[in-house]
């Protein structure tokens, strides 16, 4: 990227909002989302039978991923077929207040409509806490797991409104974004977006609740393009709805508009990637998730001093089963990264945060116990109410997160990490960490069903030696005995599954039996 992002902050315009605009940008997002819930009743309508799907003879199906179909609006399609209460301009320019709310044709020679539907597992409220974003760390995320163009520089320009005690999701304000060019900017440029965001909860005709995630582009004159930084804006409106269709089952409703303008080689790129965007809403769940267990990492290390090490030595068992900590036929405790409590194996999981610190922010992989892990998946009104982190909290817990992550390959329950390339960018990296597999169970030689199965490694493997190993005397003699141990674990459950294997194709009738190479 070189100089061109991320922007320093001081060089950012500051936006100031008046009374009169503020009214005036309420009043139009207040239009947008009537006028959305509108569209999302004429579509279930026009559907007929297929409630989940789109009238064919306007939309066409264009990619599907799991569950979520996206769909692409016929050019064939005539104007006079739309909903007659469809009247709200999709991509406007309004530069000046007078042609704020200003109504134009819905139709764009250059614009692409897509149309998204589908379900997610989960809750309304999961999806509400995961778009609702306070801070340039929360945007950042949100971004970055449901978008593939590669994020690389956001910030909140202006909150008009934030979250209350008797409207939790709710938000309005300007954000801004910039998604990095493949090409340093040289041949293709990047790309910006300004939008007014609007969030919150509102109600169907038959008085169901339903959530609204409302992205409108806009025309700030006192923000203007960045041309010197090889970037060009882009302007699209995207419109979301959430409805709790069952139990554990949210209805996710999308509809978009994106200027692509008329270079055919942009225009067939940039439908691609917005068709590709659409798909990865699929994420939200996990875009939830992910947040709740940042802030829950963070106050926990805000809360409490690290006292891992103390509690590891007199841990004698599981703190969530009770399971004992038993050396010699691999039954060993690790700390929850989040609560630190001792847990065994079957209690814990592998999860990902999102940490930031200065300009970089990053995924990483960590191990969690069950419990923070249902903790995090109940979201409620007040938890969506916390504040963000004041920057200088946030340097300050980051610093001791990452430095707990640094720490992982001293802990011998913990082989190695490894750095890879997250699924969501290519350019943020994440922190695997990769788990000792459970021996086998000398009572019916069977290994353990409740595994996960990203914890399992081959028996051969052995802890790599760190490579900030301990310069401790002690600490390098008591190293050797953990390692020992586990040498001593692994070769014995070799052994025993070499047996079994043995007596099994002995009492088929199979032959000899299988050469061991131990």
């Amino acid at each position: 990227m070189g100089v061109d992002f991320p922007v320093p902050r001081d060089v950012l315009p500051a936006i100031t909002v008046t009374q009169d605009e503020y009214a005036a940008r309420k009043e139009q997002m207040q239009a947008l989302v009537q006028q959305t819930i509108d569209e999302y009743e004429f579509i279930r309508r026009a559907a007929g039978a297929n409630a989940d799907g789109a009238d064919i003879t306007r939309w066409k199906e264009v990619g599907s991923r799991d569950s979520l179909k996206v769909y692409r609006e016929r050019r064939t399609f005539s104007k006079t077929n739309v909903n007659d209460e469809d009247g709200v301009v999709w991509l406007e320019s309004d530069s000046g207040q007078e042609k704020i709310g200003s109504h134009c044709p819905l139709s764009s020679p250059t614009g692409l409509k897509l149309l998204l539907r589908g379900e997610l597992h989960g809750k309304m409220e999961n999806a509400m806490y995961a778009i609702v974003s306070r801070s340039r760390e929360e945007l950042a995320l949100t971004f970055e797991l449901v978008t593939a163009d590669g994020l690389t520089d956001c910030e909140l320009l202006n909150v008009m409104e934030e979250p209350t005690a008797e409207q939790p999701y709710n938000f309005l304000g300007y954000k801004w974004v910039v998604f990095k060019s493949p090409m340093g900017g040289r041949l293709v440029k990047h790309r910006d977006s300004v939008f007014l965001e609007h969030t919150g909860i509102s109600r169907l005709s038959n008085g169901e609740q339903i959530g609204f995630h409302m992205q409108h582009h806009v025309d700030l004159p006192d923000f203007p393009e960045m041309r010197e930084r090889k970037c060009s804006r882009f302007a699209q409106s995207l419109r979301f709805l959430y409805r709790q269709k069952a139990e554990n089952v949210v209805e996710i409703f999308m509809l978009g508009a994106m200027n692509l303008g008329t270079n055919p080689v942009l225009r067939s790129f940039g439908t691609r990637v917005a068709m590709d965007n659409a798909l990865r809403m699929g994420s939200i769940m996990e875009c939830a998730e992910i947040k709740r267990l940042t802030k829950m990492l963070a106050q926990a290390r805000l809360s409490h001093p690290k006292t891992i090490a103390s509690r590891r030595n007199k841990a004698t068992g599981c703190a969530l089963c009770g399971q004992e900590k038993k050396f010699y036929i691999g039954v060993s405790l690790v700390d929850c990264t989040i609560c630190e409590r001792m847990i065994c194996s079957r209690c814990r999981t592998n999860r990902r945060v999102y940490l930031s610190g200065g300009s970089t922010s990053r995924f990483h992989r960590l191990l969690c116990c069950k419990n923070c892990v249902l903790d995090a998946n109940h979201v409620t009104p007040a938890v969506v109410q916390e504040d963000p982190l004041q920057p200088k909290q946030r340097d300050q817990v980051m610093q001791r997160i990452s430095q707990h992550i640094m720490s992982y390959d001293l802990n011998p329950a913990r082989v190695r990490t490894r750095s890879r390339r997250s699924n969501s960018d290519s350019s943020i990296m994440s922190v695997e960490t990769v788990q000792i597999a459970e021996p086998v169970d000398r009572s019916d030689g069977k290994r353990s069903s409740s595994l996960p199965h990203d914890e399992i490694i081959a028996y051969s493997q052995l802890p790599a030696p760190s490579k900030n190993a301990p310069s401790d005397p002690a600490a390098m003699f008591r190293r050797m005995l953990e390692l020992q141990q586990a040498a001593e674990s692994t070769y014995m459950a070799t052994q025993q599954t070499t047996l079994i294997m043995q007596e099994q194709a002995m009492s088929s009738g199979r032959g000899r039996p299988p050469l061991n190479f131990m």
